[in-house]
C-alpha cells in the first residue's frame, strides 16, 4: 500500500487485511491523510465482505438441492464458488 510505503512502513504479510496486517494497522501512528485513507479503504472492504457474503448465502441457498452443484465439488480444488460457476 502506498500509503504505509510513503511512511516508510515495510509490509512483511502477504495480507494486510488479514488477522496480522489489520494488528499491523490498528498500532500505526501516521498522519491523519493516512490514517483517513486507510479507514476509508477498511471500510470500504468491510461493505465489499458483507455483499460477498449476501450473495453467496443466496447462491447456496438456490444450488443447495441441485446435484450438478454438489456433483461438481467432489472434484479437487472446486469449492462452492467455483462450483455455483459451473452449475450456471
Amino acid at each position: 500500500m502506498r500509503c504505509l510505503a510513503k511512511c516508510g512502513i515495510q509490509v512483511l504479510m502477504s495480507d494486510l487485511f488479514g488477522v496480522e496486517g489489520t494488528k499491523l494497522l490498528d498500532r500505526l501512528d501516521l498522519p491523519a491523510a493516512y490514517t483517513a485513507r486507510i479507514g476509508s479503504l477498511r471500510r470500504i472492504m468491510d461493505d465489499l465482505d458483507f455483499e460477498v457474503e449476501v450473495f453467496e448465502n443466496l447462491t447456496r441457498g438456490r444450488l443447495r438441492t441441485d446435484p450438478g452443484y454438489a456433483a461438481v465439488q467432489q472434484f479437487p480444488g472446486i469449492g462452492p464458488i467455483l462450483g455455483a460457476v459451473f452449475v450456471a
